[in-house]
């Protein structure tokens, strides 16, 4: 088939949630002698990495984008949706639709769906990826007593996007999100028989299982530090439990890594100096791998936590939260440990830090579940069905919508 796929952001280098899953899916769809043509915007200039014939990057400045944020706070359209709004890239998608016998069209994300929600002569296939209303709901709900601007935009967002997710469901062929939790919400909202599950894979040969040495006092959170979920989840560790994990072992430290961390979480490591703050860097594997246990208490997002993932495929025991797991097939006690309250969550990171054998049957089970189940190729073969679906359909009549 040939595909023209839109993204968001250019999914090269793989680096951050969103980049790693349209990479994987991208990639997948070419080794299975799909024509895949990119069209995607980026807020720096780059260069196209060549892994795709036809791709083209469309810059899109930050500054550009807030303005667009700021013409859309009257609209009744998401912010994110105005935040990507490119008339460059309407008229290349446009030219491409015209020039193009393209038999499906691919949207990651839903700041994409704004600019094919029209087309209704080509199949088109939307990766939502995560209920953004849902995060924003549990966001709103945690931060309802803090009133900052940022804060207010969360409240009054999240009608917007979840009025919007609905219009994009009802307006595409299939939709694609991340995880059953997600979809059983927006369930409750919608009709989601149209909707699919592929969950996040795990490139197993990069994230190998590390059977070498570790540090076993250190204890890593790993994850985008830009995202609210992920450095509320690391300054609750910090402040909740990392002292009660003190008392117990002394020599603990708490090692976070993870891009643009704000200043509240890099002055951790200032009133600590047994929190590391490594920030951005090229390569988490060595910080998980020599970790003891990584830890994922997330208290509010949605989707799927690629950092619990990652850990398990390298065989660092994850000790994580309820809303942590979400998404993630994985025995409580056996593959994965789940505690919500911070003295047991504590508890159970001391336990392993303390008895190494508990810490291996951890390991070894966390990987098997990953090779298992999480690798992309068992995950992305419900796409493969999706696909082929679309081309039956397309094949019977190309302009069905069912």
């Amino acid at each position: 088939m040939k595909i023209l796929f839109l993204t968001s952001r250019y999914p090269f280098p793989p680096i951050g949630g969103d980049k790693l899953r349209a990479y994987h899916f991208i990639k997948h769809l070419a080794a299975n002698g799909h024509e895949v043509h990119l069209l995607s915007l980026n807020d720096q200039q780059v260069q196209p990495s060549g892994l795709l014939k036809h791709e083209k990057i469309i810059f899109l400045s930050k500054e550009k984008s807030y303005f667009n944020s700021l013409r859309g706070i009257f609209s009744r359209k998401p912010l994110q949706v105005w935040y990507f709004r490119s008339t460059r890239l309407r008229d290349e998608i446009g030219r491409a639709v015209r020039d193009n016998s393209y038999d499906l069209i691919f949207c990651h994300l839903i700041r994409t769906a704004e600019y094919v929600r029209n087309v209704d002569t080509i199949p088109k296939i939307i990766d939502m990826t995560d209920a953004i209303s849902l995060n924003y709901e549990r966001i709103s709900q945690r931060l309802k007593k803090d009133i900052s601007f940022k804060n207010l935009i969360y409240l009054f967002e999240k009608k917007r996007v979840l009025r919007y997710e609905g219009e994009v469901i009802a307006s595409f062929n299939k939709s694609i999100l991340v995880s059953q939790v997600d979809r059983k919400y927006l369930g409750q909202f919608f009709n989601v028989s149209r909707v699919e599950v592929i969950p996040n894979g795990v490139d197993i040969n990069y994230f190998s299982f590390s059977d070498g040495e570790y540090n076993p006092n250190q204890i890593v959170f790993s994850g985008n530090m830009r995202t609210i979920p992920n450095n509320d989840a690391a300054f609750y560790f910090a402040a909740e439990i990392f002292p009660l994990i003190k008392r117990e072992v002394p020599e603990a430290q708490f090692l976070i890594v993870g891009d643009e961390p704000p200043k509240r979480i890099l002055n951790l490591s200032k009133r600590n100096q047994d929190i590391l703050v490594a920030g951005f860097v090229e390569d988490i594997r060595p910080y998980v791998g020599s970790s003891v246990v990584s830890v994922a208490p997330m208290r509010y997002g949605a989707g799927i936590q690629n950092k619990i993932l990652e850990s398990m495929a390298i065989g660092t025991p994850v000790v994580c939260s309820s809303i942590g797991l979400e998404g993630i097939s994985a025995n409580n006690e056996k593959e994965i440990i789940v505690e919500d309250s911070p003295d047991k969550f504590a508890k159970r990171v001391v336990n392993l830090m303390n008895d190494s054998n508990l810490r291996r049957s951890f390991s070894l089970a966390g990987r098997k579940l990953i090779e298992n189940h999480y690798t992309w190729d068992k995950v992305l073969s419900k796409l493969d069905n999706i696909i082929e679906e679309r081309k039956e359909v397309r094949a019977e009549d190309p302009y069905t919508m069912q």
